[in-house]
């Protein structure tokens, strides 16, 4: 089967859906996609063979003036993550969503946020979507999603949860605007639940990690680019970097020289730098913290040095807990949703006519000899349901306990 699915060639027999203006800009938007991306790419077809991704694109030409623009999407998406780079994506536009946020616990998929009218659906548990089964419906959203390993793929599908054009596109949602959603209520019991998409407010639903009223305290501030807490009683330096992009308010050089402050001059018995719900940007602007951080130590400013990890520790972040797992930090929390060695380094270029935006990698990441799936830590602690429902961190409740 083609990146595409199914593809009928009986086009006489079947009902146009795009105008001819339509046809014409998806068709542009085709072109540049199929003729950029190899161009721009360091290295495109490192894992399919570059004739049949072109004889994908011939397939969707043809294909365009039959589907739906969620349909066409949907398609561009799956050939794009075909590719089997976790950089290198489309980006569909932010314009609207189903208001529920979803994440995948140990347990399994859960809501942990909604709008005031769904918040009978908080902390339910997600059973299907459209009349399929949870488990059909992941492997209907598998091909869309640009993962090199599980961890980031189960942080990634959520996401696509509460899309409305990819979940008409996929055929999941009968029309545009409107799904049910199969849910185990937070009281065991099970409904099918009709929500409709709105356009206000949505950023609030795609934020990194659980959301929502559950969890700890450190998964509460996630939204924030970075902030740091000094825990007297127990000696610890708390620093949690959530993305890696400059805040105006708060510039790194400030944080920098904060950190240094209590490094310097309080007492600090262990150093926690928590990446978890870190997935990139510039990984420039913490370099000249982080090559202090040898003569830190060597000064003795503090004893142990921990680095949280998980699924969303990704591209610049995960180059950052490669290089403190070589300053021999203790790393702990979930395997990383980055390969060792990968594509990154980010460029973008867009779709002229549907505005879509697409990334892909300029350099490859080589760290280790062999090939790994994936970066373990050196303690494991998965990300349960029952651990947010009890705004309990088993990850800073071991460090607290060291």
């Amino acid at each position: 089967m083609s990146a595409f699915g199914k593809v009928s060639l009986k086009h006489m027999e079947r009902k146009k859906i795009q105008s001819e203006t339509g046809i014409m800009n998806w068709k542009q938007d085709l072109i540049t996609l199929s003729e950029e991306l190899p161009r721009l790419h360091k290295n495109l077809f490192f894992r399919r063979n570059e004739w049949d991704m072109k004889e994908e694109i011939l397939e969707l030409e043809k294909e365009i003036p039959y589907l739906t623009d969620d349909e066409i999407l949907a398609a561009f998406t799956r050939w794009v993550a075909s590719v089997g780079d976790s950089h290198t994506k489309i980006h569909g536009k932010r314009e609207r969503i189903f208001p529920l946020a979803f994440y995948w616990f140990e347990e399994g998929i859960y809501v942990t946020h909604t709008s005031p009218e769904y918040s009978y659906l908080q902390y339910g548990q997600l059973e299907g979507v459209g009349g399929e089964s949870i488990t059909s419906v992941i492997e209907r959203l598998r091909p869309l999603i640009s993962y090199e390993n599980e961890y980031l793929f189960q942080e990634e599908l959520p996401r696509l949860l509460n899309s409305p054009q990819i979940l008409h596109g996929v055929k999941l949602a009968s029309q545009c605007g409107e799904i049910t959603y199969q849910m185990k209520t937070g009281e065991g019991k099970r409904i099918d639940a009709v929500v409709t998409q709105c356009t206000d407010g949505i950023e609030a639903f795609y934020e990194v990690g659980p959301i929502g009223m559950g969890g700890s305290k450190y998964a509460k501030n996630n939204s924030i680019p970075y902030w740091f807490e000094y825990m007297e009683s127990h000696k610890i330096l708390y620093f949690q970097y959530n993305q890696c992009v400059e805040d105006s308010a708060f510039p790194h050089e400030l944080l920098m020289q904060e950190l240094l402050f209590i490094l310097n001059e309080k007492q600090v018995e262990k150093f926690v730098i928590d990446l978890r719900y870190n997935q990139g940007g510039s990984s420039y602007l913490l370099k000249p913290f982080l090559d202090k951080i040898p003569n830190l130590k060597a000064l003795k400013r503090f004893q142990k040095l921990y680095a949280i990890m998980g699924r969303a520790t990704f591209s610049s972040a995960f180059l950052h807990l490669i290089w403190l797992k070589m300053e021999k930090a203790i790393l702990l929390g979930q395997p990383s949703g980055s390969k060792p060695n990968f594509y990154g380094e980010l460029g973008f270029f867009e779709l002229a006519n549907s505005r879509l935006m697409v990334s892909y990698s300029t350099r490859f990441f080589h760290f280790f000899k062999k090939d790994k799936v994936t970066l373990m830590p050196d303690y494991l602690f998965p990300t349960t349901f029952a651990d947010y429902l009890a705004n309990h961190d088993p990850v800073m409740d071991f460090i607290l306990r060291q």
